[in-house]
């Protein structure tokens, strides 16, 4: 008898036959032949170019609130659909995101068990690879599509749901963030105001502010770890 585990694992394989070519390569989480050393490079080729050439980079490193557990499963089928994948293996993908329930302790305390109609599974192997789905239709839903070519026009890099949005000027990041934000409440994406952080890097560039637009303020950092790598002035 086939377990859950092993068949959501089988439904993966099938499932990334199509993702590994939807999904662009702003994106390096949970993709086969990719892995945090290819983002961790590119930025650092990046700062250094800036940095060679006297020019200043601005960064906000964007954190979005609980962002596996906040998904819209409908519109993940959705989305499924109109990156086209087949109607039989999105049925699957169903199958395998249905009777989820969980339980709730309050001290000594469990709850009875309720079924969960929205988010993904925790742990489950497929979870990754549909969050970078649905992160894949905020990407393409940007103005211009703005995962492109970083040290040509590249302005988003993501690893998993730890993405990062980059601009030559504090207008310009204000600007690009503003779009993801409003991109991604579609799909309940909510971003976080304390976890999501500001820096900028610069030969000649002192201390940032505090990133102020709309209702959002962002901590100015001097330095910050992504992907488990310190990045600084």
């Amino acid at each position: 008898m086939l377990t859950y585990p092993l068949f959501s694992i089988a439904v993966l394989h099938r499932l990334e036959k199509y993702t590994n070519d939807i999904i662009r390569n702003y994106q390096t989480g949970f993709i086969k032949g990719k892995s945090t050393t290819d983002h961790i490079f590119t930025i650092r080729q990046t700062l250094e170019k800036y940095y060679e050439f006297g020019k200043e980079i601005h960064i906000c490193f964007v954190d979005f609130k609980q962002a596996y557990d906040s998904i819209i499963r409908e519109e993940l089928w959705k989305a499924l659909e109109e990156f086209g994948v087949p109607a039989k293996l999105i049925q699957l993908v169903k199958e395998c995101n249905s009777n989820s329930c969980c339980k709730v302790k309050f001290g000594k305390k469990i709850s009875e068990s309720f079924e969960v109609v929205t988010g993904l599974r925790q742990g489950d192997a497929l979870s990754p690879t549909l969050f970078n789905v649905d992160l894949e239709k905020v990407m393409k839903s940007l103005p211009a599509y703005q995962g492109m070519e970083l040290l040509g026009n590249k302005t988003i890099l993501a690893y998993a749901d730890d993405i990062m949005v980059i601009g030559c000027s504090r207008e310009e990041i204000i600007t690009k963030t503003a779009d993801l934000i409003a991109a991604a409440k579609p799909i309940r994406l909510e971003i976080s105001q304390d976890k999501t952080k500001y820096t900028v890097i610069g030969r000649n560039y002192g201390n940032a502010q505090d990133l102020i637009f709309s209702s959002y303020t962002f901590q100015a950092v001097t330095d910050f770890k992504y992907l488990r790598t310190n990045q600084y002035k």
